[in-house]
């Protein structure tokens, strides 16, 4: 790679992920729209948060993976690196003081998690096993409870139960990613939960967090925390958790992915007629 492409804008470019950073930004508006109504200007800064914190745990994976530790060849110099990191993270944290003016500090707060989280992800949670696999997961979580508390102030009882279920799926696809990166991931000592396990464990663990996800939903369901309806999500990661215990690592993450999406519409449509959304009322169909 020559040095325009590794120091020049567009090297920035590829730490633009949207594997990543679709999920979590579809996720804060998952959490948005469960409201009863919406704020554009709250859902906005909320998005800059969840966005820019993803994109300063992208560039701190560069730095860290490629110049401190060596392990990846660059693609995005060390000297652009570090003052795109600084620049982003103080996006992130004006997004975030915006937030806390408009919505309140406990939107704030929960914007503010998931950029600390993604900010110590490389050098420091990326070499646990345990953090590794569950910090992008848990940041998530909050992005999909802090959609709903920058729109209303409040975390009602029943907000935790479709954050956790998130962050079991996630954490399964998570492991099944890192057994892509098994054979490497062992070379350079990283200890994930394949590497510390071993293929046919991880897969079983991963296929565990996926079935947790609908486990979480059927509890909620039972509990009275989420509408009877919401039962229904929950066949699309028991689903995949049977097809993908005993699969390869390519058609795992594959049918994980492809299950998260029926799964999330699934919650959705349930949880946001059973608590009066925004959309349920625009639709005339609400309780």
């Amino acid at each position: 790679m020559d040095a325009a492409q590794t120091t020049g804008p567009r090297a920035l470019a590829t730490q633009v992920k949207p594997p990543f950073m679709a999920p979590a930004v579809g996720t804060a508006l998952f959490g948005a729209l469960l409201a009863p109504s919406v704020s554009p200007v709250a859902l906005c800064l909320h998005v800059v948060c969840v966005a820019s914190a993803l994109y300063v745990a992208h560039l701190r994976d560069e730095f860290v993976d490629a110049h401190v530790r060596g392990e990846d060849d660059p693609r995005v110099a060390a000297s652009l690196l570090r003052p795109a990191i600084t620049v982003t993270a103080f996006v992130s944290l004006v997004a975030c003081a915006a937030l806390s003016v408009v919505a309140g500090p406990l939107a704030a707060a929960f914007a503010l998690l998931p950029l600390l989280l993604g900010y110590v992800h490389a050098s420091h949670l990326d070499a646990r096993t345990v953090a590794g696999s569950l910090d992008y997961p848990v940041a998530v979580g909050l992005v999909l409870a802090g959609g709903y508390v920058a729109q209303t102030g409040r975390v009602p009882p029943w907000l935790a139960w479709p954050s956790l279920s998130f962050v079991a799926l996630l954490t399964g696809a998570n492991v099944s990613l890192d057994r892509l990166d098994r054979s490497f991931d062992r070379r350079i000592g990283k200890r994930t939960v394949p590497v510390v396990l071993g293929d046919a464990r991880a897969a079983r663990v991963a296929a565990g967090f996926v079935a947790l996800s609908g486990v979480v939903v059927l509890a909620a369901v039972a509990s009275g925390a989420l509408p009877l309806p919401a039962a229904v999500a929950a066949a699309f990661p028991f689903a995949a958790a049977v097809l993908c215990v005993r699969a390869p690592p390519e058609r795992a993450v594959r049918v994980q992915m492809v299950a998260a999406y029926p799964f999330a519409a699934t919650l959705y449509a349930a949880t946001c007629f059973g608590v009066t959304c925004v959309l349920a009322r625009a639709a005339g169909v609400a309780p």
